[in-house]
């Protein structure tokens, strides 16, 4: 797998460039990249770097997730009462200029189902507070074996649900980096090159 080590910019400028969900995968595709970063492998790099681990190449992935905004990851969740749908490599979902919205040939890699019996829509919630197989599969590693930094403190790992019946692109918090938020319109980009024989 290869990864953008800096996230795409308008010409000129230094900051990461923000762009619909839809745009951003145009933009990469363009740029020769397939996919973004899927939260598990975001998520990662972040802990690779907190605990210290990461090879040159990844440090640099890891210091620019931290330059400016929050950055698209490459699931799309949506809520029906109870249940959280998650879909992984999600592709037709589109901003309209409202919302985002299912095209007619919206499709995906792989989607899952989680209990969110009691968890409310449109607010931060602590990760610790979740399922254990959700908090697994988008952080790609049980809550207690997360680094301190994103277990405990006013930076602790979140999640922010989509409203009842809103399916929406999942993205990488702006602030706190290891904040999992549905509420963000536009991101930022960062291409995956997936190598060959293996999965977009």
């Amino acid at each position: 797998m290869i990864i953008w080590p800096r996230a795409y910019r308008l010409h000129g400028e230094t900051k990461k460039a923000l762009l619909s969900y839809d745009e951003n995968l145009k933009q990469l595709r363009n740029d020769g990249y397939q996919r973004h970063l899927r939260p598990a492998e975001a998520f990662s790099i972040l802990t690779g770097g907190l605990e210290g681990r990461l090879t040159t190449d990844f440090k640099q992935v890891y210091n620019d997730m931290f330059t400016g905004y929050g950055e698209w990851l490459n699931m799309a969740m949506e809520r029906q009462g109870d249940k959280l749908i998650t879909y992984l490599d999600p592709e037709g979902l589109v901003w309209d200029g409202a919302q985002y919205v299912k095209e007619p040939g919206f499709k995906y890699e792989e989607r899952k189902e989680f209990d969110v019996t009691g968890k409310a829509s449109q607010t931060h919630i602590d990760l610790k507070l979740f399922d254990k197989q959700l908090v697994r599969y988008v952080y790609g590693r049980t809550f207690a074996d997360l680094p301190s930094e994103m277990k405990e403190g006013d930076k602790r790992a979140q999640v922010y649900l989509p409203a009842e019946g809103m399916v929406r692109p999942v993205g990488r918090g702006v602030i706190v980096n290891w904040l999992i938020s549905v509420s963000v319109f536009f991101g930022s980009v960062r291409g995956v090159a997936v190598v060959s024989g293996a999965k977009k």
